[in-house]
């Protein structure tokens, strides 16, 4: 990833808070009452491509009889932004497709189709649709939950 990390993992962070989301511990997941936002931070790499990893220990962190809602808000640098259900991430979260990298267990994915579509890196058939969506359209998103 090119620039600094912590600009990309920071960017548009204030949205989440300023809805009333509670961002957990230093990762990526954030809630608001039984409420969660899965919500990675990514900026175009050096090979021209957008990718995030999600870590099994956060996804671990999700209780479908305890959450009402569990939605997948990925922060795109610059102005845009992807949102859907942890459904359908779900679809794609294989155990064949998960890697470990550095002790940690993962699944990595990379944003394609002009930001249309999230492939599952190691699985590059399992695929989801996706939704580009404007700061005003995720901020009317976070304010109804």
């Amino acid at each position: 990833m090119s620039g600094d990390h912590r600009d990309t993992a920071n960017y548009k962070k204030e949205l989440l808070i300023n809805s009333g989301f509670n961002q957990i511990r230093n990762s990526t997941l954030f809630s608001k009452g039984r409420n969660l936002v899965l919500s990675p931070a990514v900026a175009e790499n050096q090979q021209g491509y957008f990718w995030f990893d999600v870590r099994e220990a956060i996804i671990s962190q999700y209780k479908p009889d305890y959450h009402e809602t569990f939605l997948v808000i990925v922060r795109v640098v610059p102005q845009r932004f992807l949102v859907f259900d942890f459904s359908e991430l779900k679809k794609i979260l294989t155990t064949t497709s998960k890697i470990e990298k550095t002790g940690k267990k993962v699944w990595s994915f990379v944003i394609e189709n002009r930001f249309s579509k999230v492939t599952n890196k190691k699985s590059p058939r399992e695929t989801i649709s996706a939704n580009l969506a404007e700061e005003k359209e995720i901020l009317s998103i976070l304010d109804s939950i």
